[in-house]
């Protein structure tokens, strides 16, 4: 049995991305790249989850 060709996703509402797209959306200083961090400056640079707003569970 033949396999289906994949239909593109890309649409209205799922438009592909382009170069520009993904330099908008890099959250590192210009001329850092991944591989050259440590695992702590890495986690610097990205900061922390906040606190949560209202417990998940509630005990008792």
């Amino acid at each position: 049995m033949p396999r289906k060709a994949k239909r593109s996703t890309a649409g209205a509402d799922n438009p592909e991305w382009i170069k520009a797209d993904f330099e908008r959306t890099a959250k590192f200083p210009a001329g850092v790249r991944l591989k050259d961090l440590k695992p702590g400056d890495l986690a610097r640079m990205l900061g922390k989850r906040g606190a949560q707003k209202a417990p998940a569970k509630k005990s008792g």
